[in-house]
């Protein structure tokens, strides 16, 4: 996991993710003024690379204008649903599941 800030441009998250070989990403969209960001940032995402699972969170995260996947609002279930979606994608070889408590 790497943590990219806040108000990166869309591109920077471009290029981080391909230097760092991401398989998801994650966006949050907690307020409205976070809505075209985040959108803007998805399609960017998914046009560099159309296999990467893009994913919001937030109390905005419906009003996200791209094909991502809305994690809710509770986090242990976000996240339960972000591994069961790597592990499942087509990239899943090389995504290592977590050991089990």
């Amino acid at each position: 996991m790497l943590y990219l800030g806040a108000d990166l441009p869309p591109q920077e998250w471009v290029t981080a993710a391909a230097h760092h070989g991401a398989h998801a990403a994650v966006l949050a969209v907690p307020t409205q003024g976070d809505i075209d960001a985040a959108s803007r940032t998805a399609r960017a995402l998914l046009a560099a690379a159309p296999e990467m699972i893009v994913a919001v969170g937030g109390y905005e995260q419906h009003a996200v204008s791209a094909p991502v996947r809305s994690l809710g609002h509770d986090i242990v279930t976000a996240a339960e649903t972000l591994v069961s979606e790597l592990a499942n994608s087509p990239r899943r070889e090389s995504v290592s599941q977590p050991d089990a408590p």
